[in-house]
């Protein structure tokens, strides 16, 4: 199964990537690819890091922004 970096910003889990995907994102570490000891601290900065779950929305709140975004 393959899980990419946005769903595990959602729930909340640190990731490892490549510098030019990290963004803004605090539980992002990056590192070059074709330095390996840069990806190995990148690994030990994100086990530090612990987690951080984003607030998501429930299904009512969902569906307002569906018929909102109908209506105009």
């Amino acid at each position: 199964m393959t899980i990419n970096i946005l769903q595990y910003k959602a729930i909340g889990l640190p990731a490892v990537c490549p510098d030019f995907a990290v963004g803004d994102h605090a539980l992002r570490f990056g590192y070059r690819p074709d330095h390996p000891q840069e990806m190995v601290e990148a690994f030990d900065r994100a086990l530090n890091a612990g987690r951080s779950p984003v607030a998501s929305k429930d299904w009512s709140d969902v569906a307002a922004r569906l018929v909102e975004a109908s209506l105009g």
